[in-house]
């Protein structure tokens, strides 16, 4: 029997033990972020023996993972943030060694093509020769962040793929776990795991 099916037989026993008040199991609301009922509690109503092992199993080891999703998602986000910071500081480097010429002109400027034109270009081409060090080490400093800071990102959304992936197979009951409808799990485990 599938995980889906047994969270939808589950699900349904406890709507019908007990009524449509619970949030937490039934989708989300003000009382969503409520622990689930153990089947074994009054507000489970009477349930077989069998049943109530059942549902608690289940119920616990959706606690369990809804927990981790939410650690991952936490962790993703932290990524993202760091990889902003990161890059920002990394491209400030950048601008503060080249000073005033831009990227694109001082890299004109060092090329073997580079013209003179004017008393300008002279004084400008002296200066992004001497700055040239400075420029090639925040650049190469940036390459090495940018990639760094994209697998940090990836690796993150993997493991936010990985743990919605599992949430999935719960149904309903994930929904009301994570607050978040299924089409956006399913969207989520996928958008993530190709960032």
């Amino acid at each position: 029997m599938s995980l889906m099916y047994e969270s939808y037989k589950i699900t349904h026993v406890l709507r019908n033990r007990a009524g449509a008040t619970d949030a937490a199991t039934f989708g989300p609301g003000p009382l969503s972020a409520a622990p689930f009922p153990h089947a074994g509690s009054p507000a489970a109503g009477h349930v077989d023996r069998e049943t109530t092992v059942r549902i608690d199993g289940l119920l616990d080891d959706l606690a369990v993972l809804a927990a981790e999703w939410r650690r991952a998602g936490r962790a993703y986000e932290h990524a993202v943030t760091h990889q902003a910071r990161a890059l920002a500081s990394a491209e400030r480097r950048l601008h503060s060694a080249l000073g005033d010429l831009g990227l694109q002109r001082w890299s004109n400027l060092v090329s073997a093509r580079a013209q003179i034109h004017t008393a300008r270009d002279g004084l400008d081409m002296i200066r992004a020769r001497r700055i040239r060090p400075d420029v090639e080490a925040a650049l190469m400093h940036l390459d090495v962040v940018r990639s760094h800071e994209a697998e940090g990102v990836a690796a993150a959304g993997r493991q936010v793929a990985e743990v919605t992936t599992r949430l999935v197979p719960y149904g309903r009951l994930a929904t009301g776990a994570t607050g978040r409808s299924m089409a956006d799990l399913r969207r989520l485990a996928v958008a993530v795991r190709t960032h």
